[in-house]
């Protein structure tokens, strides 16, 4: 009996929720039939103008529709103006939308991407009808043919230059629509290796950023700009061009464009050599050989053809020069023609060839200020004939070359030995000169100079001879001091930074300790070691390299005390 009753209560429970569910779909049904959710606005627009849609919402059901929100969604490229190009997204909260209501939403949208295509934006309208607890939605969509750019902007190169050979882009602008545009603003994008050299309309930035203030409908302007690409043969550059209008408040691209140039093989063929070391590190006092290659790639004979390569770098030493050339020390520019190489009066189809020259790297920095860092040395080469071939429009043939190299910094250690050292505030105890089987302290300085560039990871290292023991640390001008391993009776010194020219221009970096030796009977008239030979490794932030140096070993001769006299150094009994 029981279990009827349950049975027969489950079933009316069921029966409940299938009438239920059934009522809410009749009901959303219902509703959703007397819901409608338009969208109007021009079949066709340009792009970069803006213009309005109207949403409207009418409510013929007899719910009232509580917590109603409208979400506007855009297609790609598309941006609601006065908002970032990014939120492609509107919600707005409309509230209660009352039986028999009618709501009109108004927004202004632009088109920036998508020339001569159909984009489709949506309107999802989200609600809770007063009758039923739950939510619903209605969507409605809407397509837009999208024309040409209302701002056209063009870019003219030549498709082909040769390396390091002027030549024009013209940049040209029009406004194809019926609106009048203010406040544009042309923006390029050069390849880095573009040299810019003149133009027909002044840059109001960088030569690279012009204000072109208003343009009337139907209006179109142009100018040119001239300059060189340097590159590999047969490589691609791009050239790219934007133009931004505000709008509310924000700025949007509405036209860009770009050009690509392509690299033709050099008519002449120039390569520079150092030592025959790509990416050789120049150290001071260092003898360089330059080795200057052409190659004629024409199929003519190119006659009378000069090269020059142009000096420049402060660590040249330009008084060791040795050519065959002529040196002009008037811009130090070394000259090669057929009067110095008979070789050069005529360079047959396809004929390769060479001229050098040598120099020596100065001995010294020349530092005077701190500006005075990170040494290049450059040598700008150029071979040229006025033999042009057929297939070119120019008054003459030329190949370009450059070569830069760094110049390594330079670490300096100095370690001096002092007994006497009152200057520092060390007082050294025990007898000197050393006596045998009693303890003699000394003040040991470490001094580093940093020459030309800034160095990292700095490591001093040295062993303490057999009878010498480490003391303490006195003091050091840096975050870091020494340590001592008495395992191994060794001390190191590790700093992280020296920055370029200290201890050149400003104190050098210094470490102050203190040791103590007691030498034994077998050094009696001979000076007692106390230090191995110290060495000191860095990096050269600038090239790269590792940058070393040694010192001498130290005794208790103290040649860098002025108090002692070798004599003196000597253990005694």
């Amino acid at each position: 009996m029981f279990s009827k009753k349950v049975i027969i209560s489950f079933l009316v429970f069921v029966g409940v929720v299938l009438i239920g569910t059934a009522l809410i779909f009749w009901n959303r049904n219902r509703i959703g039939q007397d819901l409608s959710v338009e969208i109007r606005g021009p079949q066709q627009v340009f792009l970069g103008v803006p213009f309005d849609i109207n949403i409207s919402v009418v409510n013929k059901s007899r719910s009232v529709l509580q917590d109603s929100r409208l979400a506007v969604t855009l297609p790609e490229g598309a941006v609601f103006v006065g908002s970032p190009v990014q939120e492609n997204t509107n919600l707005k909260d409309l509230g209660s939308i009352g039986s028999g209501g009618v709501l009109d939403e108004s927004f202004t949208i632009m088109i920036l991407k998508g020339e001569n295509t159909i984009r489709q934006l949506s309107a999802n309208l989200t609600y809770s009808p007063s009758t039923i607890g739950a939510r619903f939605e209605k969507k409605a969509t809407f397509d837009i043919s999208i024309g040409q750019p209302a701002l056209s902007l063009d870019l003219i190169t030549p498709q082909k230059v040769l390396s390091g050979d002027n030549f024009e882009i013209t940049v040209g602008y029009k406004n194809n629509s019926d609106i009048e545009f203010s406040n544009l603003k042309l923006r390029l994008q050069y390849p880095p290796s573009f040299t810019f050299e003149s133009t027909t309309l002044k840059a109001d930035e960088d030569n690279n950023v012009w204000n072109l203030g208003s343009l009337r409908p139907g209006s179109e302007k142009d100018f040119t700009i001239n300059g060189n690409i340097i590159g590999p043969d047969n490589s691609f550059f791009e050239f790219r061009g934007f133009i931004e209008s505000e709008f509310s408040g924000q700025t949007y691209t509405v036209s860009d464009n770009l050009a690509t140039i392509s690299i033709l093989p050099s008519p002449f063929s120039l390569k520079i050599s150092l030592n025959e070391n790509e990416g050789f590190a120049v150290r001071p006092d260092d003898s360089l050989r330059y080795t200057i290659s052409y190659v004629n790639n024409t199929d003519v004979t190119l006659r009378d053809v000069i090269v020059t390569a142009q000096l420049s770098g402060e660590m040249f030493d330009l008084p060791t020069i040795r050519t065959k050339g002529v040196f002009r020390s008037l811009d130090n520019t070394i000259i090669w023609n057929a009067a110095t190489n008979p070789e050069l009066a005529l360079i047959s189809a396809n004929q390769s060839g060479s001229v050098d020259f040598s120099i020596r790297a100065k001995k010294q920095y020349p530092i005077r200020r701190l500006s005075d860092r990170n040494f290049t040395l450059k040598v700008s080469a150029q071979i040229e004939s006025p033999t042009v071939p057929y297939f070119l429009a120019a008054d003459k043939t030329i190949g370009l070359a450059n070569i830069s190299n760094k110049v390594s910094g330079d670490i300096d250690l100095q370690t001096i030995g002092l007994f006497r050292d009152a200057a520092s505030g060390i007082i050294n105890q025990g007898p000197f000169p050393p006596r045998a089987n009693q303890s003699t302290q000394f003040s040991i300085h470490w001094i580093i100079k940093n020459f030309s560039t800034d160095v990292s990871d700095v490591k001093v290292r040295t062993f303490l001879a057999g009878d010498t023991n480490f003391l303490r640390v006195v003091r050091s001008n840096v975050d870091s001091v020494s340590i001592y391993n008495p395992r191994r009776q060794e001390i190191t010194w590790d700093i992280s930074h020296i920055n370029a020219t200290r201890g050149v221009l400003s104190e050098p970096v210094e470490a102050i300790f203190q040791i103590e030796t007691r030498p034994s009977i077998n050094m009696i008239n001979r000076e007692a070691p106390l230090m191995q030979e110290t060495t000191i490794e860095a990096k050269d932030d600038f090239t790269g390299v590792t940058l070393t140096d040694k010192i001498r070993r130290v005794s208790s001769r103290l040649p860098d005390d002025p108090t002692v006299t070798g004599i003196e150094g000597a253990v005694i009994p």
